[in-house]
């Protein structure tokens, strides 16, 4: 999605992860045998042609943009290397989002994000909007040096519940290991990070002054605490901190698991108190302060299980679920699937072929996962069975009874 996709370097080439495209970074950030795993493809979660704009009122220009994405300042330095990325920063740069780990959020930023999503706002808001998005064209200017959240983020899932648990997984793997190299690379460029956090800690008390009170913004005064001696030098900053991460490139995943993150715990437990108790629930536990932060190793453990469990079938029967309903649509080679995906979930509807319905059509009787019955699916479907009744009963559309 930038002029500079095809650029030589390893770091600054998106790279290709199952049908995704994803920074060229991630090459060297994942472990040996991530860029094996078989993502979902997600074919309905489609930015070019978004649903939520006609099913959930999205903003056609901004869509699911309406989010304050937190870069690390290695990715920022790499997109520094390409024009697109250096316009949209030396743009960013007037703007009060810089800080020493990278492009970060105001606390009353974050919590007005909070207060969106809480209210149903999220995909709709006037006030958290992405500065990276280009809004005429609707393309991120870093898509190649997008962070975790961007990467792994998708509106609908083609394996429901089990989808987006594979994709929270790796996006926690991956964001855990951007806020270790932000962290160290910082502490390898001349910056003194115990430095940073205690100033961080000495804003706490004054938590209400370090934001705009209009805007939400951080104020000057903030970022002067924040930065210290090195105020004024963001993008110099960054840009030592992606020449370290070129120089180690093929040692990022072993230093990820070396690193001991710090946070500063008072200023982060000051910022919660800003998110109104109503909205309380919004907050995800891997923001709490409080808690441990897991190593990336054993993250991968985790994103291992999920992508397992995304293509596993049943040794049972399997059957379409009792509340499966298709009704007829003008165009004549689709249908409207309706489903509730789950006891306490809502109801859910898609588009599907003909083709796919029929498919779907030889489970209405509990059948047996049999070679001779997954060839039966493949000709009604026209797809890979096994991965075609993967998905379906992981939106809980086909049941294993």
């Amino acid at each position: 999605m930038t002029e500079d996709a095809g650029a030589s370097s390893s770091l600054l080439a998106p790279l290709r992860l199952g049908p995704h495209t994803v920074p060229g970074i991630w090459r060297h950030i994942l472990p040996p045998g991530a860029l094996a795993l078989r993502p979902p493809e997600e074919r309905r979660a489609t930015c070019g042609d978004c649903p939520r704009v006609a099913t959930a009122g999205y903003r056609p220009d901004y869509r699911c943009c309406t989010y304050f994405p937190r870069v690390p300042n290695f990715l920022l330095g790499l997109a520094l290397d390409t024009r697109l990325g250096a316009e949209a920063l030396r743009e960013v740069r007037t703007t009060p989002f810089l800080l020493p780990e990278g492009f970060t959020p105001s606390p009353r930023q974050w919590a007005d994000f909070l207060e969106d999503v809480g209210l149903g706002e999220y995909g709709k808001s006037t006030r958290v909007l992405c500065p990276f998005l280009a809004p005429k064209s609707g393309l991120c200017q870093i898509y190649a040096f997008r962070n975790a959240a961007c990467s792994t983020f998708f509106c609908h899932h083609d394996h429901g519940r089990r989808g987006e648990r594979f994709w929270e997984a790796l996006q926690t793997l991956v964001t855990q290991v951007e806020m270790a190299l932000a962290q160290w690379t910082l502490s390898q460029v001349g910056f003194d990070f115990d430095a940073y956090i205690r100033r961080l800690n000495s804003l706490a008390p004054h938590i209400r002054e370090v934001f705009d009170s209009r805007t939400g913004a951080w104020t000057e005064a903030a970022r002067r605490v924040a930065w210290g001696d090195h105020h004024g030098r963001e993008l110099e900053i960054y840009h030592a901190c992606a020449q370290l991460v070129r120089t180690r490139q093929d040692e990022l995943w072993q230093l990820a698991n070396t690193v001991e993150l710090v946070e500063a715990a008072r200023f982060e437990n000051a910022a919660l108190q800003l998110v109104a108790p109503e909205h309380q629930d919004q907050i995800e536990d891997d923001y709490d302060p409080e808690l441990e932060p897991i190593r990336p190793a054993e993250l991968w453990r985790t994103v291992q299980r999920q992508h397992r469990n995304l293509w596993r079938l049943p040794g049972k029967a399997v059957k379409l679920a009792p509340e499966v309903t298709l009704a007829a649509t003008p165009e004549r080679d689709a249908l409207i699937l309706s489903y509730r995906g789950g006891r306490s979930a809502a109801r859910t509807s898609e588009p599907i072929s003909v083709r796919e319905a029929e498919a779907l059509g030889l489970f209405r009787r509990k059948a047996r996962l049999t070679p001779a019955f997954l060839q039966r699916v493949e000709l009604a479907s026209g797809r890979n069975p096994a991965q075609f009744v993967a998905e379906w009963l992981g939106k809980q559309v086909l049941l294993a009874v």
